[in-house]
Formats: C-alpha cells, structure tokens, sequence
C-alpha cells in the first residue's frame, strides 16, 4: 500500500400447455428471474459452484517465500525481479501462461507486472490485483505479501472451477512510492489500464485491489469516490449475504482519502472502471523491517480470502455490466436478462444510461435481438435516411431492414425511418405490438367491452391508443409506470422501460401454446 499525509391487466389463460421448444424458453426466463429475486437482483449462485474453502495455510506459505526467502522488493530493483520470476514460475506449475508486462520507472529503473488469465463462459473481465513490490527496508510480509498469497492461492482454486466471468490476475510491480515525489508510485497499475486497447476496456467490468490483509481491527472495502461505485455496494451486499466466512469484524466501507489513491485500484477507478480495494487496518508495523511473517494475524487473510472467493465463484457476468445501473433499479432485471441473451449491449464505457431517450434505430436492433430474428449483411433497407451501409457493422441498417421484413416498422409517410429520432412510448408500444400480432403462434387477446387503459385520453381510438390498451391489457406494460406526467406517451421513452417492455414481451412470447400442443379432434 501506498500512504502520504497530507397496472390494470388480465392473466393470460393457462388451460393449453406451451410446446417443449417454448416451454423450455419459458422455464429458462423463469428460473432467471426467480434467481434474480432470491439474491436481491445482484448474484445468482452457480449449481457447479465449487465450496472447498479458502486455503489460508497455503496462502500464508506463499506470503513467506515472498518476505522470508526472497526478501526487500524494491521497486525495479534485485528482489522485485527475483520475485517476479518466481510468480511466473508458480503460476505456470498451477497451469496458466503467465506474461510479463514492463514498463519504465522514473528513476531509471524497470519494473514488470506479472499476468495471467482464467478463461470463464463470458469474455466479461473481472480484474484482481496485488502489488508484489515493498517499501526498503521492509521485507513486506503484510504489505503486500498477504495480498499476493491470497491471490496465487484463489488463483490455485479457481483454476479448474467453471466460472461465468473470466478472471485476470494481476500482480503490479513498482506500487510503492520511489523517490520522495509523492506522485511516484502505482506504475504497474496504471501502466497495465493505459496499454489497455478499446475493447480491453470495454470488457474490464470490475477490478479488486488486494493489499495488506494480514493485520489490523477493521475489515474494509476502499474506493477514492471517484468512479463508480457499483462493485464496492456488491461486495458489502455479498458480505452481507455470506455470513459464514470466519470474520473478526464485519466489512464496512471506508474511503480512500489519498489525492491519487493509496492502492492500485486507483488508475482503474480514474478510468471510470467499477474499482475497490479490500484491506485490513492498521498495521503499526507496515514500511518497517518488522513487517514479517511473524506479524501477521492469520484470521485476517482467511476473512479476506474467504469473501473473495466466494464473491469469485457466485458472480455472474451480467451482473458486472451496466455499473451506472443500481443492483435495486426497477429495470435492473431486465437489463440482465436482455444482456445475458445478448439484446442489449450498452456503451462502450459499460453503461446503459436507462433515462437517455430511445433511438428509433436502437429500438429495431433491439427487438430484432429480444425476438431472436434473423439478420444479415444481405439484408437491404428501404429507407434512404439510414445513408450507406457499412459493409462489416450489422447496426443500423441490417437491423432496421429485419424489423421491416419482419413487419414490426413501417417508418414515416415520407418514405423515411428516422433511425436518430428519439422513439416516443406510444411508437416503440406499437412496435411491440405488431410483434406480438405478426410473429406469434397465437393472437393477442381482445381488449373486452368497458376496459379502461392508462392512455385512453391521451390517444384515444388511434392506433397507438388501440395498441396501447391491447398492450397494457395482455400484460406487456406490467412494471412501467402508466399514470402521471413522467408516462405522457407522446414523451420519448427512456432506454430503462424500453428494456422492461422488450423483457414483457419476451416473457409473453414464452408463455404461448404452440400448434404442437393443439390436441387432435
């Protein structure tokens, strides 16, 4: 570590059993949503989750190799070299192929981080990091030895574990301060976000510091209060849930008062990547020869190396996207469900932005996507105002011409689409609705006789009004707010209930019978 001072509706009928490919459709969406419900919207436990525990023996061996054998690791210098040699070597005899990443220190010295990657089900990336450097003359048994030990061991464990999200294990050099300029540090940590490319980026969803867990009263979870702040709320939730780890004291959140960060979650946190640092404090002893193994208090590390592995095993890669999303948002379900089937997307800055009005373009894609319709480069739109169409990128214009041969849109009299036009609520409920009429096995059910829809005054007898009412009465509205001016239905709808109207619709076509389950007469 590094320190300075300083709705109305009525129930769809049940008497037809839905048919096996729909049935398993719909029980796949229901059981998604049941999970999402039990954990509070934020983890879903895997079946094939392993429960060996947290092996802090193991752990504190590594913890001693590194500050009794290998000793004082100054940064670029003799020992931090030996020690990233000796990571290398670890990590390959655990089965990884571990890369070195060097970068240059403002001394004149080099120093290396030491990489390696645990492929899971999805390319999300979740980051865990520890600095393997001390500060002269401590042999850094704490500081940051503990944080490397837990981090080669959880690496151990994992590492024929099936896991949803793909881990990158990272240990930083040069971490620690190398002259008396107090900006000096974090060299490995923000030389590995700086070489990230676009996509890299993109695809880091989250990132956990590791550094002293050995020592100390307080268990914490840090962040500057600078980036988001979704993956310390999930880690304090999941701390919560656990309950069973050996814990001394709870975790609670503390701040990291530092200008530039007292960790390397630092340079992710600035990037506006979801960062925290997980630590226990204070160690009276850390930068000071006495730093030693001896030192340490071993239910510290087994708290610590406990949570994180738990917090490892249970997390699920669409939990990770979308961090400008609240774990108990009322469209945050949904987001995971559209994501986890690839519907949606997002930002590249992994944000899904809920209140930003819909394009009319994006509501195509999406419907196209949530529906599970063809799309292909040879596909040709009939709409002049999307421009030419880029040869290698399906969005906008393959996706708007399967959403017109598949007759969900019809565009403007004029003969345009309109692709960057905000989509009004009462266009993108039409949209769904012609969905629904054109691409099911069954209609949608008649609004009955004296049935009083939300939006009757505001469209009356149009067809968005007639649409609307058939909507809201077969249930694809269920969860967005109908009444009040934050629902005028001539206002753009917001990407968050485009999403849970996509998920409505989604959950409406799962529940259909099909042709195959008609019983012969």
């Amino acid at each position: 570590m590094t320190a300075f001072t300083g709705a109305q509706r009525r129930p769809r009928p049940t008497s037809s059993a839905p048919s096996a490919a729909l049935r398993g459709k719909a029980l796949f969406f229901a059981a998604l949503l049941i999970s999402l419900a039990l954990v509070g919207g934020i983890f879903a436990p895997s079946a094939q989750a392993a429960t060996a525990p947290f092996d802090t023996t193991a752990a504190l061996g590594y913890t001693s190799t590194l500050s009794n054998e290998i000793g004082v690791r100054r940064a670029g210098a003799g020992g931090e070299w030996r020690a990233g040699d000796w990571l290398a070597a670890r990590l390959a005899s655990l089965g990884y192929r571990p890369r070195f990443q060097g970068f240059a220190l403002d001394n004149g010295l080099t120093s290396r981080n030491v990489a390696a990657t645990l492929p899971g089900r999805n390319p999300d990336v979740l980051v865990l990091g520890a600095h393997y450097d001390s500060k002269s003359p401590s042999p850094g048994a704490n500081d940051n030895g503990t944080g490397v030990g837990a981090l080669l061991q959880i690496a151990a464990q994992l590492r024929d574990e099936p896991l949803d999200v793909t881990v990158v294990f990272v240990f930083f050099g040069a971490e620690e301060t190398i002259d008396s300029n107090p900006d000096h540090h974090h060299y490995g940590s923000r030389h590995h976000v700086a070489a990230m490319s676009p996509e890299e980026r993109r695809l880091t969803r989250a990132m956990i510091s590791v550094d002293m867990i050995g020592y100390g009263t307080g268990f914490h979870v840090r962040t500057m209060g600078r980036g988001p702040q979704a993956l310390k709320d999930q880690l304090l939730s999941f701390a919560t849930r656990q309950g069973t780890a050996p814990q001394p004291a709870p975790l609670t959140y503390l701040q990291d008062p530092g200008k530039s960060g007292w960790s390397d979650h630092e340079a992710f946190e600035l990037a506006g990547i979801p960062a925290a640092w997980l630590q226990w404090r204070d160690d009276p002893v850390y930068h000071t020869a006495a730093d030693t193994p001896s030192h340490l208090q071993p239910s510290r590390v087994e708290a610590a190396g406990t949570l994180l592995l738990g917090f490892v095993r249970e997390l699920e890669a669409v939990t990770l996207r979308f961090h400008d999303v609240a774990p108990d948002h009322p469209y945050r379900p949904a987001l995971e469900a559209l994501s986890a089937d690839g519907t949606v997307g997002g930002y590249p800055d992994n944000t899904f932005r809920p209140d930003n009005p819909l394009y009319r373009a994006q509501l195509a894609k999406m419907l196209v996507g949530a529906l599970g319709r063809s799309v292909d480069e040879a596909l040709v739109s009939p709409f002049p105002d999307l421009g030419p169409d880029a040869p290698d990128d399906l969005y906008p214009h393959d996706f708007v011409a399967a959403a017109f041969r598949d007759g969900l849109i019809r565009g403007y009299q004029d003969g345009r689409f309109g692709p960057w036009l905000a989509v009004t609520r009462a266009q993108a409920v039409t949209m769904s609705v012609r969905a629904a009429e054109m691409l099911a096995t069954a209609p949608m059910e008649d609004v009955p006789a004296g049935y009083s829809a939300a939006w009757d005054r505001t469209l009356g007898s149009s067809e968005h009004g007639l649409n609307a009412a058939k909507a809201e009465f077969n249930g694809l509205l269920a969860g967005i707010p109908l009444r009040g001016a934050a629902s005028n239905p001539y206002e753009p709808m917001p990407r968050g209930e485009a999403a849970q109207l996509l998920r409505n619709l989604q959950l409406w076509f799962g529940s259909l019978p099909g042709p195959a389950d008609e019983v012969p007469g």
